[in-house]
């Protein structure tokens, strides 16, 4: 992908660099999803509520990692971008690429880095994935590339954003078993990727 300059560091990520970046996610409640009643812990992070394991709601289109159903179970399903859009519930939504860098930026990402395409942060992924102090617990579950095949389970787990770069391409997260940083960059939007919701 070619090399875009940093675009600028909205005001509300900036502001929050005054507050505490210890902020540790904790499992305060559960929210069941009505449309198949599956049952997800709710983690706060900051002021950001947001849902503690990956979305297993089946859309069509959408897939378990090699289309295994127990893959789906333990670590919720991939999905394209356009479902993506349109896979939480009522009172959740598919974050943006700025309400990303506000989670990274009161996990202590610096400001000078949160615009930053590709590797970034200190240890931001090491805190988010599962393990970590965070209580996100992102599994490292791989993705679907849009020839169908499937790759990098174990290795790394890639989250859609809802910001748009253009028609073909949408940001994204990438959170690595073996770097303790985060990487953002734009997807082609037939990849299926994992999803992780926030409250409205």
């Amino acid at each position: 992908m070619s090399t875009r300059l940093p675009t600028p560091v909205p005001a509300i990520v900036l502001c929050l660099l005054c507050l505490s970046h210890s902020a540790q996610g904790s499992n305060e409640a559960t929210f069941s999803d009505p449309r198949d009643g599956r049952v997800y812990p709710v983690i706060e992070i900051g002021p950001q509520r947001w849902m503690g394991s990956d979305l297993k709601f089946e859309l069509s289109p959408s897939w378990c990692y090699l289309d295994d159903p127990d893959q789906c179970e333990a670590n919720g399903r991939l999905y394209p971008w356009d479902a993506a859009m349109d896979a939480c519930p009522k009172g959740w939504h598919l974050p943006s690429d700025e309400e990303w860098m506000a989670l990274e930026s009161y996990l202590g990402m610096p400001a000078a880095e949160l615009a930053v395409e590709g590797i970034r942060g200190t240890d931001q992924g090491a805190r988010l994935r599962q393990g970590g102090d965070s209580g996100f617990d992102a599994p490292i579950s791989g993705y679907r590339r849009p020839d169908g095949s499937y790759a990098r389970a174990g290795e790394r787990s890639a989250y859609w954003l809802s910001s748009e770069i253009d028609v073909e391409a949408a940001w994204h997260r990438d959170i690595r078993s073996d770097d303790a940083r985060i990487y953002r960059s734009a997807v082609p939007k037939g990849y299926a990727l994992s999803v992780r919701c926030l409250a409205d």
